[in-house]
């Protein structure tokens, strides 16, 4: 039995380190940290869906309302504890950019070090407004990248992103990103080239590389 778990295991560090470039000691932390996530983010706030339809299509906006969205994790989260308190836009955008963005196994400090870029950016140049700056003034959420939008706001988020976007914005949890307004995932890149010089052009502008503690997977430039 033992040792048929430690042979599942070992397929496991070896598709991810193929699938993803990790080498093993990167993929054993990758997989404990998503066993952790998986254990510890509780229940979905919402439901998003996209139509196969639009996925087949390439990447839009998804349709559902924002506000609707809010709402839909206030009634849940009451369902939960018996109390119904609002989720307002700049929570629950937060805690959408965290989970899309998050790489898979993404640690709590990798989530943080996210949030913090995004409400760096809000507070740069969108005077503080969280949702304007994940989708840069599109109404909807969607992928990164789309009519020019920074972050990506796909995902559903769990409790647990919700919980650590309170935490930040409430003041309770410090920025470990020394201000940065970028982040990148190395290993996110098609090419080591491509990544190369995309850390080159930033560097070029004044911005230096910072590591998060806790976090290898993601790298911050202020």
């Amino acid at each position: 039995m033992v040792r048929a778990a430690l042979a599942l295991f070992a397929v496991l560090i070896l598709a991810n380190w193929l699938t993803t470039g990790m080498n093993p000691i990167e993929s054993l932390s990758s997989i404990i940290n998503e066993i952790d996530d998986k254990a510890t983010r509780g229940q979905l706030l919402t439901h998003q869906t996209t139509p196969a339809s639009e996925l087949r299509a390439g990447p839009s906006l998804l349709q559902q309302d924002p506000a609707a969205l809010c709402e839909e994790a206030a009634q849940h989260l009451a369902d939960r504890s018996g109390t119904y308190v609002p989720v307002s836009l700049r929570a629950y955008t937060m805690a959408r950019v965290i989970r899309s963005e998050r790489t898979f196994g993404g640690p709590t400090a990798e989530a943080i070090a996210i949030a913090w870029v995004l409400l760096n950016v809000a507070n740069k140049s969108y005077d503080g407004d969280v949702f304007r700056a994940a989708c840069n003034g599109n109404t909807y959420y969607g992928p990164q990248g789309i009519h020019g939008s920074r972050f990506a706001t796909t995902v559903d988020p769990y409790e647990v992103d919700y919980s650590i976007a309170l935490s930040i914005l409430i003041g309770e949890t410090p920025d470990p990103t020394r201000g940065a307004c970028n982040f990148v995932h190395p290993r996110g890149f098609k090419t080591t080239e491509r990544y190369e010089e995309v850390k080159a052009d930033w560097m070029a502008k004044g911005l230096k590389p910072i590591a998060i503690d806790g976090a290898p997977m993601i790298e911050v430039f202020a």
